[in-house]
């Protein structure tokens, strides 16, 4: 497994970084693509559940936030407000003309929730990209929360004893989450004084005690990110989002961390 792992993130950290260096317009191209198959897992893996959102009008949303977010990032109007209403009026409209009614109401919620968890919050990595500095802080959000994925899985092993949340994720360990999360605020700390005093292309407006910060959020949201992922996987018995990437699962698997941790390092870079 631990095998299977290391070549994946060889092979796909490489691709990352080369479509994040270059940017637009093929950075917000990837993250399409990204969505669409991220969209596919999610739905596959609630249709495991007996539940059958509406795929097509999901999968629409999703892109449409998406495009959405190329738009406001480039300076070309932010429609979020009306693509949120009408994500949640069409499936309601949609579902009315279904011959049975038999969970309409789980149906119309996932739908919903399916465009909003991948589709908004893969979003924000194009929003993200597109700020000021947005290059160094996609490296920091990604890499910080890479370090802390690894961390807590190696912790894990090394040390765990104290299950976390058992009921979600049985090999998750509380020794394993500080590992991650020291990984994390070490990470970021670390890159934001590289960034800043050897490579100055990507220098970000960070002093010590805000990239330690940086760091305890990235450290939070990601682990919290992968165990809202095991609550949506364990609720519809499914064990992994897909197949795609050896020795992670799905690129939902591989995704869950970072949904939240760009979205935090969004907010946190477009505050400070």
């Amino acid at each position: 497994m631990l095998r299977q792992r290391l070549i994946s993130a060889a092979v796909l950290l490489p691709l990352f970084l080369i479509v994040t260096f270059v940017g637009d317009p093929w950075y917000s191209l990837a993250i399409t693509i990204v969505a669409a198959l991220a969209y596919h897992e999610f739905y596959t893996i609630i249709s495991q559940g007996g539940y059958a959102p509406l795929r097509l009008t999901g999968l629409f949303f999703t892109l449409l936030f998406i495009g959405n977010g190329f738009l406001a990032a480039h300076g070309l109007g932010n429609y979020t407000n009306p693509i949120l209403a009408a994500a949640a009026l069409a499936p309601l409209i949609l579902l009315i003309v279904r011959p049975t009614q038999n969970g309409s109401a789980g149906n119309w919620a996932l739908t919903l929730a399916g465009s909003l968890y991948v589709g908004w919050f893969l979003s924000l990595f194009v929003l993200l990209r597109n700020l000021p500095g947005g290059l160094s802080w996609v490296l920091l959000a990604v890499l910080s929360t890479f370090a802390c994925d690894s961390a807590a899985y190696l912790a894990g092993r090394a040390w765990g004893r104290r299950k976390m949340v058992p009921h979600l994720s049985p090999g998750k360990t509380w020794e394993g989450a500080i590992g991650g999360f020291l990984a994390a605020v070490i990470s970021a700390t670390v890159l934001s004084i590289v960034f800043n005093t050897f490579l100055t292309s990507l220098t970000v407006p960070l002093a010590i005690p805000q990239a330690l910060l940086l760091g305890a959020l990235v450290g939070i949201l990601a682990q919290l990110g992968d165990l809202a992922e095991s609550l949506l996987k364990r609720s519809v018995l499914a064990k992994d989002a897909g197949g795609l990437i050896p020795g992670h699962g799905g690129i939902l698997d591989r995704l869950d961390s970072l949904l939240f941790a760009v979205a935090g390092t969004y907010f946190f870079a477009w505050w400070s």
